[in-house]
């Protein structure tokens, strides 16, 4: 179970900002239901499907690098992550919030100066294993091994209360080689996540502090929040929606001439007469408790439902289900 981001177990924070890409996530792209980022970091790659073949890094018998193949649901991502990560830094906090969701079970790492020099550009970003992104040249990055170095690689299996899923992470940093001509500053780190199960894990989605959340309201004038929760049906807030309260207060205590519309989301299980009403009385829980408990004035928050109506994923997996039941901060 996860209910904190991973800034909160010691990830960097502090961040420059972005001169070469954008400080939002690509269009169509959301975290792992159960798989918090890291605080800052952006989605300039995504891939969702279904089923298909993911393809993992393993050793055989004779301690040669093989493929190896596990069938099932794939959700892909690479992140930019912030200015200052390392690879390793990276693939720790990753492997935390890993361990929270069930037992890890290691099966290949390889780190500094350990892993292939042919990773990068063999394994994880060949022709055949390259999906949408948002960097013209990711391709360039990996090319060869003198453009990007400390490749870190980690496969594991990580089996939970609702099945058994085969993970990877793979982090590699942008080299200052003279011959490396990419917008990737050198240093910056991009972080490859793939994830492969027959079932979906828990829905419990990451928890946005208030920089971020501000952040995101200057930027687009609206964040998509997972951290407040509700029973299935039901319009009261649990105990565990604290925290992003908490958050959301601090952001219009600081930024007094904000005002916001609460926007309630759900998924398309039920009528959408039933979805529409329970949205709406889900987002006005929300300001009934940011003014009566927080102290946020009544007038600087609208509640709206929106039902059913403006899903960001499918409806037809729990994962996606998982990401349309949600609250939206908008800008009034």
């Amino acid at each position: 179970m996860i209910k904190r981001n991973l800034a909160a177990m010691g990830i960097i924070c502090s961040i420059a900002p972005f001169a070469l890409f954008a400080q939002q996530d690509m269009a169509g792209a959301a975290d792992h239901p159960s798989i918090p980022r890291i605080s800052e970091s952006v989605i300039v790659g995504y891939s969702s499907v279904d089923f298909d073949e993911g393809e993992f890094l393993a050793l055989n018998e004779e301690g040669d690098l093989k493929r190896q193949y596990v069938e099932g649901q794939i959700t892909k991502y690479v992140y930019l992550t912030p200015d200052g990560t390392t690879p390793i830094a990276a693939l720790r906090n990753y492997q935390e919030a890993f361990e929270n969701l069930g037992e890890v079970s290691e099966v290949y790492f390889c780190g500094r100066g350990d892993c292939d020099r042919r990773i990068g550009r063999t394994f994880i970003w060949s022709d055949e294993a390259a999906f949408a992104n948002e960097l013209d040249d990711l391709s360039t990055i990996y090319s060869s091994h003198l453009f990007h170095i400390n490749q870190t690689y980690w496969y594991a299996k990580i089996t939970s209360e609702t099945g058994t899923y085969d993970v990877s992470f793979y982090a590699s940093e942008r080299a200052d080689y003279r011959l490396n001509q990419t917008d990737l500053a050198p240093g910056r780190v991009l972080v490859h996540i793939q994830i492969v199960g027959d079932d979906e894990f828990e829905s419990d989605l990451e928890f946005v502090e208030a920089s971020a959340i501000e952040s995101a309201i200057v930027d687009t004038g609206h964040i998509a929040l997972y951290g407040l929760f509700f029973d299935t049906g039901e319009d009261q807030l649990t105990t565990d929606s604290a925290p992003t309260l908490s958050e959301i207060a601090k952001v219009l205590e600081g930024s007094e001439e904000l005002d916001v519309y609460v926007v309630g989301h759900t998924d398309s299980v039920g009528s959408v007469a039933n979805n529409l009403d329970l949205s709406q009385r889900r987002a006005q829980a929300v300001v009934q408790s940011l003014s009566q408990e927080y102290g946020i004035a009544s007038d600087r928050l609208t509640a709206l439902g929106a039902g059913l109506a403006a899903p960001v994923s499918t409806n037809d997996t729990e994962a996606g289900r998982a990401l349309n039941r949600r609250v939206e901060l908008v800008k009034r």
